[in-house]
């Protein structure tokens, strides 16, 4: 009986729960932890744990705050782990602590700690592969710094072309260097100037061409561009005049300057016929008189009702769709 109620001591069991699932002071091997002997001093337990290296890990409780329903008098322990606790009423009850918490950790303890000790491993395993993968990439970059390296150190630079001026200056700065040096070694002939000037002046006069080439592919370019302006198409919208004859303006809108020639003319989203005095509408730029289709700048709508079968309104809505 007595023994039940020592196993329901919350605190002890709380110790060795603690012990178990987050106790990092015991995380060596499984086999090798084991208990030291027992030590009361007054009420505290002291419960030691051996390590495989040999430290020891001390946990303590005190027996006299944990008790549910005995009221402690006094407590001893001997040698053997075997704990003797006197009530105030004169009782002695004697427990196999030492037995006790052995058998808790044999199966709550060190279960857990085999388990984390699995999970450490699959996560060791998993490491050692991604460093395995890091060390393959690390080698391709290495791999790929270097022929960049050795591209930049092929690749030819056009700033190292020497223009007119600077040769003209580098034969002056020889020709003065030819004239002060004692050892004639050190000096130039006049076969290596002239080679030397050769292949420079061919340098130079190879840039020069691929200068001009681009000036003209540039040139090109931008008259094509000029040439696509020309053809881009523009929509104007205009209020509509009220009309009740034909030959009337349609509408006080002029093409601006560049119109070149209208595609389309639309009355509310509507396409009408347009060209000659006798189609449906058409542009002028002489108030009416002449129809013109080409080089609209200023010109104006103008409307025949009697073609249309219908005379525009100030509310009506125009649009032209004008090349140029």
């Amino acid at each position: 009986m007595f023994l039940a109620k020592i196993k329901q001591i919350d605190g002890l069991n709380a110790l060795l729960n603690n012990l178990a699932a987050t106790d990092q002071d015991l995380n060596s091997k499984v086999g090798a932890i084991s208990l030291g002997a027992l030590g009361l001093e007054g009420n505290t337990l002291s419960v030691p744990f051996q390590k495989a290296d040999g430290t020891t890990v001390t946990r303590t409780v005190d027996l006299s705050s944990l008790a549910l329903d005995i009221n402690v008098q006094s407590a001893t322990i001997d040698a053997n782990g075997n704990l003797v606790i006197t009530e105030t009423d004169g009782q002695a009850h004697t427990v196999n602590l030492l037995g006790y918490v052995q058998s808790y950790i044999n199966a709550n303890v060190i279960p857990r700690i085999e388990a984390l000790e699995d999970t450490v491993a699959e996560h060791g395993t998993r490491l050692t592969t991604a460093e395995g993968k890091i060390t393959t990439a690390e080698g391709a970059i290495d791999a790929l710094e270097s022929a960049v390296q050795t591209l930049d150190t092929q690749k030819a630079n056009k700033s190292e072309v020497y223009t007119k001026s600077e040769i003209d200056a580098q034969k002056a700065a020889q020709d003065t260097a030819i004239g002060q040096k004692a050892n004639s070694d050190d000096v130039y002939t006049k076969a290596q100037i002239d080679a030397k000037n050769s292949l420079q002046d061919t340098a130079i006069s190879a840039a020069q061409t691929a200068a001009t080439n681009a000036q003209t592919a540039v040139d090109d370019l931008a008259e094509r561009v000029t040439a696509l302006e020309d053809q881009r198409s523009f929509v104007y919208e205009a209020d509509a005049l009220n009309t009740s004859a034909d030959g009337q303006a349609a509408s006080t809108f002029q093409f601006p300057a560049g119109s070149k020639y209208a595609t389309s003319v639309l009355v509310n989203g509507l396409s009408y016929p347009f060209g000659s005095k006798d189609q449906v509408c058409y542009l002028s730029k002489d108030n009416g008189t002449t129809a013109v289709m080409t080089d609209l700048a200023g010109a104006k709508l103008y409307w025949n009702g009697s073609k249309a079968g219908v005379q525009l309104e100030a509310t009506d809505k125009l649009a032209f769709v004008v090349i140029g």
